[in-house]
C-alpha cells in the first residue's frame, strides 16, 4: 500500500527540525507532503531546506492563509493525484507522535476506512494540557457522541487520522470538491461527520499527546470552534450504516 503523511502547516518553522528527525527512519510511510498554508514565518525556506535532504518530501504551498479545513483538502486533492492507498493526516506542531503511524496502516489494511488516533480510549494518554483544555476536549467528544453516535469512534475531533484513499475520492468526486464549510477547527469534526454518510468502518487506536512538546502557539480560536461546534449539530443528520452522520455537500463551488 502506498502511504502519504499529510502535513497542515501554518507558522510551524520551530517544529520542521523535529518533524525532520521523527520521520527520517519512518519506514510506514513512502510520501510526505507539507502543506504550507499561507506561514509568514520561515516555514517555507526550512521546508524547502528539510527537502534537500529528504527525498519523500513534497511541498505544497499557497497564500494567504486560508484555515485547516481548506488545507487538509488540498492535502488529499494532491495525495490522490499521486494514486495513494492510504493518506494519514497529523498535526505539525510536535504533539502527536509518529510512532503510531505503522499501526493505523495496518488497520486500514485489515479492513477500516477510517483510523483515529484517539485521547478517549484505553491505553492513551494527555500531557502538558491544562486541566480546561482537557475538560474541553472531553466535553467536545461527549457532546458529539451524543448528537452523532458513530460506530468505533469515541475522538470526534483530533487531526491524527488514516484515510483509506477510496474513501476519500469517492467523497471528493459526490460532493463537487467541497468537503467541508467550516474555516476553522470545527471543520475537523465536519469532515469526519460528512465522511460518515458514506458508511466507513471506524476504528480507533489510543494516542499519547504530548502537548508539553508544542513549540509553536496555538492557533485555535476557542469560541469560535465551540461555536462551530453547535453550529454541526444543528444540521439536518442523515444515517448511514456507521451511524448518525451529516450529508455530504452538493454544490459545485471549487474550494482549495
Amino acid at each position: 500500500m502506498l502511504v502519504i503523511l499529510v502535513l497542515p502547516m501554518f507558522n510551524e518553522e520551530q517544529s520542521i527540525p523535529l518533524l525532520a528527525e521523527s520521520t527520517r527512519t519512518l519506514q510506514s510511510v513512502d510520501v510526505i507532503l507539507a502543506v504550507n498554508d499561507g506561514s509568514t514565518d520561515s516555514t517555507l525556506g526550512k521546508l524547502k531546506r528539510w527537502q534537500t535532504i529528504e527525498p519523500r518530501l513534497k511541498i505544497l504551498s499557497y497564500t494567504p492563509n486560508q484555515g485547516l479545513p481548506k488545507a487538509l483538502t488540498a492535502g488529499f486533492r494532491k495525495a490522490l493525484e499521486m494514486d495513494v492507498d492510504v493518506i494519514v493526516t497529523m498535526d505539525s506542531d510536535a504533539t502527536h507522535s509518529t510512532e503510531l503511524i505503522a499501526a493505523m496502516v495496518r488497520k486500514i489494511r485489515e479492513g477500516s476506512d477510517i483510523v483515529i488516533a484517539s485521547r478517549h480510549v484505553l491505553g492513551s494518554s494527555e500531557t502538558g494540557l491544562s486541566a480546561f483544555r482537557k475538560l474541553l476536549s472531553w466535553g467536545a467528544s461527549r457532546l458529539m457522541r451524543l448528537f452523532f453516535s458513530i460506530k468505533g469512534l469515541r475522538d470526534y475531533s483530533t487531526n491524527y487520522r488514516a484515510y483509506r484513499a477510496s474513501l476519500v475520492r469517492e467523497a471528493l468526486a459526490r460532493s463537487g470538491g467541497r468537503l467541508v464549510t467550516a474555516d476553522d477547527f470545527s471543520g475537523v469534526v465536519e469532515l469526519l461527520l460528512r465522511l460518515c454518510s458514506l458508511s466507513p468502518r471506524i476504528s480507533e487506536v489510543p494516542l499519547e499527546l504530548h502537548y508539553e512538546a508544542k513549540l509553536s502557539s496555538s492557533k485555535v480560536r476557542i469560541m469560535k470552534t465551540i461555536l462551530g461546534y453547535l453550529r454541526l449539530i444543528a444540521q439536518p443528520k442523515v444515517v448511514s450504516r456507521a451511524g448518525v452522520c451529516l450529508p455530504l455537500l452538493t454544490d459545485n463551488r471549487n474550494t482549495r
